[in-house]
Formats: structure tokens, sequence, C-alpha cells
């Protein structure tokens, strides 16, 4: 008679979500990074030089490698760059959590706002590890949320909208001897022909030249 073999539960398999074992050096991490120039790697010695200096920090490594803002080289990556700036940080982050914790999404419409024990519920059922992993995941998750908004997730791009002409460059425009450079950030409506988007540049090319 042969024995059936047991599926292996959630907590004897490997936990499938980055957590590291000191959430205070994940928040002082994150905290630096807007203040700080960006480094060629982000390693134990420079962690050290922010003042991370328990060997524990190490494990905030794994985590900002899998939320995408270093490489697998540890080089930080343009995630990284957008995490730096104070206009595009927070909303940036949340776009990494958002990927990096898909499924938790898809369960939840607002799982940054939910209770301990209804996310470790969660990760009880689709992570892995045991009592302890599962409780830093959890924690690791929450301590990224405090730095994240998640209010808006969109990232400027300097990239036209798919279904509009693109903006030629502008050109200096001469004026009293003076060179004058002219940026334009246009908001355009939304369902509207490609016809359409057309005499709205026409008429801004217009007032812009003819003027």
């Amino acid at each position: 008679m042969s024995k059936k073999v047991k599926k292996p539960s959630a907590s004897s398999s490997k936990p499938k979500f980055p957590y590291t074992t000191t959430h205070s050096a994940l928040r002082k991490f994150l905290q630096e990074v807007p203040k700080r120039p960006k480094p060629g790697k982000v390693d134990f010695p420079l962690l050290q030089t922010w003042g991370l200096k328990d060997s524990n920090a190490r494990t905030i490594i794994g985590v900002i490698k899998e939320l995408g803002l270093i490489d697998s080289s540890s080089t930080p990556t343009d995630n990284y760059i957008n995490f730096m700036r104070n206009e595009t940080g927070a909303a940036s982050l949340s776009a990494r959590i958002k990927q990096t914790y898909a499924k938790l999404f898809e369960t939840n419409l607002e799982p940054y706002k939910d209770s301990q024990e209804n996310l470790k519920n969660f990760f009880n059922i689709h992570s892995g590890g045991g009592e302890k992993a599962i409780q830093l995941q959890v924690q690791t998750f929450k301590t990224l949320c405090e730095y994240a908004d998640f209010s808006s997730t969109t990232i400027e791009s300097n990239a036209p909208p798919a279904n509009s002409p693109r903006v030629p460059t502008p050109v200096p425009v001469q004026q009293n001897g003076a060179q004058i450079h002219i940026n334009l950030h246009i908001h355009l409506p939304e369902n509207k022909s490609r016809a359409d988007y057309e005499e709205i540049f026409k008429d801004i090319a217009k007032y812009i030249y003819d003027k």
C-alpha cells in the first residue's frame, strides 16, 4: 500500500515576499535616499556610511532589490532615481509596491490600510515560512507603505499619449534681440480623435507665433 505524499504547507515553504529583520533600518534607508546623491552600488559598506551599522541591516538590500530599486548587481535603477525625487518619490514607491505585492492588491483594494491580523492571514495563505517569517513579511510591507503615496501612482513621462500626435520640440523665439525658449505643458482632453488633437496644436502654434 503506497503512502500519500503530504504537500508542503505555506508555513514550511520558502517565503514568497521580501522581508527584513530590522524595520528601523529600512525606515532609515527610505528616509535617507532623497537626501543623498545616487550611489554607485547599494551594499553594506554604503549602509554603514549612512549610519546603518547593524549587520542585520544587510537584509534590507534584498527588499529594495525585490522592489526593483536596485538591479541584481545592486546598482540603482530608474526606479531608485524616481524615488530620490520629492515630486515622484512616494508615488513611484507605491507603484513598485503594487507590482511586488500584486497578489495582495488583487484581493484587497487598500491593503495598506488593513489590520495586522488580516494581513497576517493573507501572508499565511499566499506566502510561506514559519510564523516569524510571516510576521516579518507583514511588517516589511507595512513599513514600505509608510513611505508610499497610493492616491496617485502615475509617474510623469516625456512620451506623448499613444493616440495623440507627437508634439514637435519647442524652438527658440527671437524677440527684441533676445532668444526666448518656450516650454509648454499641455494637458490634452481625453476621448478625442487625432484630427481634434491636430487642431489643438495648430491653434497653440498660431497663438504663439502669429501673435
